[in-house]
């Protein structure tokens, strides 16, 4: 591939988060794209009219001559085992299937689908390039941090995942869960900081941060303090290992020289805090549905 070529791609609208309809591709491509998946036996998975191609590279190195592959992504309607009550897992916790909304219809992609195809082939492949769409910047970061997050998601120990994750946040209509969604403008992150950092130990101090926008206002800090404080502190009184250690400040370890703040911007917030604190995976919860 020429550079000239790389750059035509992304001036006829192949960028991140493109949108290239099925039905706008021969089928003799479309098998040449089920036929460039990692795993052999997902090759035999169909792509259908119906479908859409979801571009995962980035626009340089869609640009770049070097880079002679593009990433690609299946997304198809969901079917009926994924839907419970006749609605979707919006909010997907699964790094292995992401469901989003787009134009009004449900749409799944799942790891194992994602093609490394040819660029060539996509000249080749007499593309009517009015028939792309692009995704709204909000689902494009919400596909690119799914993808991101299943090789970059930092390990917790289990019985930290068993209490706070799945047994507190991932509880149907549990107001934390649902305040860190509606403010998802405003609460960035989530960083934990766990001693020790191992499996199977009997008990484990344990803080939180919540890193907020550096545009939030003063008031919005003071009800987040407040709010992920009680939350805290109704965690702490339960019968489990783990020890908060910002509402039982006597259980400081020693050696603990991060942030202690609930709540802090990025300014706030040092290399450091970030270097001994892990971030919580909960972007399933800033996803808007």
């Amino acid at each position: 591939m020429n550079d000239q070529e790389g750059i035509s791609l992304i001036d006829n609208g192949i960028r991140q988060g493109c949108i290239i309809p099925a039905n706008a591709l021969d089928k003799s491509v479309l098998e040449s794209i089920c036929e460039s998946r990692a795993i052999p036996a997902e090759r035999k998975k169909e792509i259908i009219e119906s479908d859409l191609l979801l571009v995962l590279s980035q626009d340089c190195d869609i640009a770049n001559e070097s880079e002679r592959y593009i990433e690609l992504i299946v997304a198809s309607k969901p079917n009926a085992r994924s839907r419970r009550n006749n609605e979707p897992l919006q909010r997907t916790r699964n790094l292995r299937k992401l469901h989003f909304k787009y134009q009004d219809t449900f749409w799944e992609c799942r790891v194992d689908r994602i093609s490394v195809f040819p660029k060539t082939e996509i000249f080749a492949a007499g593309l009517d390039w009015s028939q792309l769409q692009q995704l709204p910047d909000d689902l494009r970061e919400m596909l690119i941090t799914w993808r991101i997050n299943r090789y970059s998601r930092a390990p917790l120990p289990d019985v930290f995942n068993g209490v706070f994750v799945s047994g507190y946040l991932r509880k149907g209509g549990n107001e934390l869960a649902q305040y860190l969604e509606n403010h998802r403008d405003d609460i960035l992150d989530i960083y934990v900081y766990i001693f020790p950092d191992i499996e199977g130990a009997e008990r484990y101090q344990v803080s939180i941060t919540a890193l907020l926008s550096a545009q939030c206002s003063g008031d919005f800090m003071d009800e987040c303090r407040d709010f992920l404080l009680k939350h805290l502190e109704f965690l702490h009184s339960q019968d489990n290992p783990l020890c908060f250690i910002q509402v039982s400040l006597d259980d400081i370890p020693d050696h603990a020289a991060h942030t202690l703040e609930i709540v802090a911007t990025p300014e706030e917030m040092t290399m450091h805090d970030t270097f001994v604190m892990k971030r919580l995976s909960v972007d399933y919860l800033c996803f808007p549905d």
